[in-house]
């Protein structure tokens, strides 16, 4: 939870198939648009079973701006609860 909390969305990007971050500007670029793919969306995943036709694709694709505060509000929970510094309350 600590390290995701710390995560710099912004510039980074996941890679599970490979099992390390890398900079988002190393995207696979879309062809008809030739930005990197899914740019705009505030957390990449690179999809982990993707065969050489979905190069690029997003898992996180569904994640907006609107949802990323209530994603880094329940990492923070996490390392709270893990660490015991405070009793961590989770209100919607």
């Amino acid at each position: 939870f600590h390290y995701y909390s710390k995560f710099n969305f912004e510039k980074d990007a996941i890679s599970i198939k490979k099992g390390c971050t890398f900079p988002r500007s190393e995207l696979p670029k879309d062809p008809e648009t030739n930005l990197p793919f899914d740019a705009m969306k505030p957390v990449y995943i690179e999809e982990p079973c993707c065969g050489s036709d979905d190069t690029g694709r997003n898992t996180a694709r569904t994640v907006h701006d609107g949802h990323m505060h209530l994603i880094l509000r329940a990492f923070n929970f996490g390392v709270d609860a893990l660490t015991d510094e405070v009793t961590p309350h989770m209100d919607p």
